[in-house]
């Protein structure tokens, strides 16, 4: 298989990946909506192995690029200088391979959003309800949240028998 031919493929995994990770996003974002924290926590951990797999398709990408004399450039600046040159043919290729991954990925970006969006909200409804417990923990007889005793408790106390 020559060298373009492999990049090609390596950008064809690259739209199954993102594929693949939005489907992962997709999960998240219904476990938010029916608020099933073991199964976000599964797809928080499958997302994390799917940035590790995309830091390493990344990283071959990079490299095949630099085989192919196209080091530090961008999917789309290697369709711009593959343009009319003799590698019409290639670029053709690499341009819908382009385009079909730019879909990807903004799809991914589009449920990512969302699911971020989604997330805050439940985290905000958490910490409002949370709210007033907190408040009670830190007007527990001069104890702090994590039990010690209140230092500036006991101070406010002294000042106010000294006043009297």
């Amino acid at each position: 298989m020559s060298k373009f031919n492999e990049y090609c493929e390596l950008l064809e995994t690259l739209i199954s990946f993102f594929d693949e990770l939005t489907e992962i996003t997709r999960r998240k974002l219904e476990t938010i909506i029916i608020n099933d924290v073991d199964q976000m926590e599964e797809c928080m951990k499958e997302e994390q192995a799917a940035s590790m797999k995309l830091r390493s398709l990344d990283t071959k990408r990079e490299n095949l690029a630099k085989e192919l004399g196209f080091a530090g450039l961008s999917i789309k600046e290697i369709v711009r200088k593959t343009e009319g040159t003799a590698l019409r043919e290639e670029s053709v290729r690499i341009k819908d391979i382009f385009e079909r991954l730019t879909k990807r990925v903004v799809e991914f970006k589009d449920v990512a959003k969302e699911t971020a969006e989604s997330l805050k909200i439940r985290l905000e409804l958490v910490e409002k309800t949370m709210a007033p417990f907190e408040k009670k923990k830190t007007e527990n007889d001069g104890y702090s949240p994590k039990g010690e005793k209140d230092k500036t408790e006991n101070q406010t106390k002294k000042l106010k028998l000294k006043e009297v």
